[in-house]
């Protein structure tokens, strides 16, 4: 079958080269099954590549017309009337409830992907569409979706690279380049989706040090290749999952599945991961931060690597990928007029 999945119009321009698009291509294209993904792009363009067929039309966010979202919500959904999809995935804000609406009227079991901690109004809209399925990430994301009447909604995990990203990445000599002398590695992620005010992690380091902790920060780049994060990460002590939810979680997985455990603020997608020695979740401010950096630092090095590491072998891309391909399959067991939510 073709599978189309509209992304990115509303969020990060990169996201049609996420870790995220590439697994489950690759994994619906062993699977016997066509990948197209529709995103944001400066024109109207088509490249193929080894998981899937992208496509990019042309979206000027900071053009503020509302004309514009028209002219945008009519234009992917002539591409769609072309593509003439089988299954229908759309992670992406903008154009969902509109899309919803195109899959009911085409007959398309049509599946919303949404954020790590999407929000209630992203869940009205999603309630008034016709989604066989809602996605989320989380546990937390599907008690959300029920409390919005969305019973259907399903947790479908982020994967993570486990050959990648792997504790036998570790790296003396990159550890200690970059602790620069102090005795404890601690890295945050700094790329583009990630938080701008550092403050309050900087705050936190500072606080460690008073407590007599010596401890360095490194921000884990943007830009840098899955190798060198795959080794930064491995070669750390500890990770502070900081940023906004549609990366922070994959980024926290990638830092389990390298043996580092996670720092993240509690009640958070990526706190969910944090069980056992695995990490930990830090209440709000400095102070919170370094306890909770403290608290992982008391764990026994080789427990808390350890654990990370089986925290995160229970989230390899085929588990994501079998799950996504488990929900398209299942309307083909039931009529369509059986799982279509009515509009309005």
């Amino acid at each position: 079958m073709r599978i189309v999945r509209v992304t990115n119009f509303y969020g990060s321009p990169s996201a049609a080269l996420s870790p995220t698009i590439r697994e489950l291509g690759a994994g619906y294209l062993r699977a016997g099954h066509e990948f197209v993904v529709v995103s944001a792009g400066a024109t109207y363009s088509t490249r193929f590549t080894s998981y899937a067929t992208l496509i990019t039309v042309p979206w000027h966010r900071s053009s503020g017309r509302r004309a514009s979202l028209v002219d945008l919500v009519s234009a992917v959904r002539l591409l769609l009337d072309d593509l003439r999809p089988d299954r229908l995935e759309v992670a992406d804000r903008l154009t969902l409830r509109s899309l919803g609406a195109w899959a009911v009227t085409n007959a398309v079991p049509a599946v919303a992907v949404l954020d790590d901690e999407p929000s209630p109004w992203v869940l009205r809209a999603v309630g008034a569409a016709g989604y066989q399925h809602v996605v989320v990430s989380t546990g937390q994301g599907v008690v959300d979706a029920a409390a919005h009447s969305l019973p259907h909604a399903l947790r479908v995990p982020h994967g993570v690279d486990l050959e990648e990203f792997n504790p036998l990445r570790w790296s003396g000599e990159v550890s200690r380049d970059l602790r620069d002398g102090a005795e404890i590695l601690v890295v945050l992620a700094t790329g583009r989706d990630s938080p701008r005010d550092t403050g309050v992690v900087t705050s936190a380091m500072r606080e460690l040090l008073r407590r007599g902790i010596d401890a360095q920060l490194v921000g884990l780049q943007d830009g840098m290749s899955s190798r060198d994060r795959a080794t930064v990460l491995a070669s750390a002590d500890v990770f502070i999952a900081l940023g906004t939810p549609s990366t922070v979680v994959l980024e926290a997985l990638e830092a389990l599945a390298s043996g580092t455990p996670v720092v993240a603020p509690a009640g958070t997608p990526a706190a969910e991961l944090t069980v056992g020695d695995a990490g930990t979740g830090a209440a709000l401010g400095p102070d919170g931060l370094a306890d909770a950096v403290g608290r992982v630092l008391g764990i026994r090095v080789e427990d808390r690597r350890t654990a990370a590491r089986a925290a995160a072998s229970a989230f390899p891309w085929s588990t994501t990928v079998e799950d996504m391909l488990a929900l398209h399959n299942e309307v083909d067991e039931s009529p369509l007029t059986e799982l279509v939510v009515p509009i309005g």
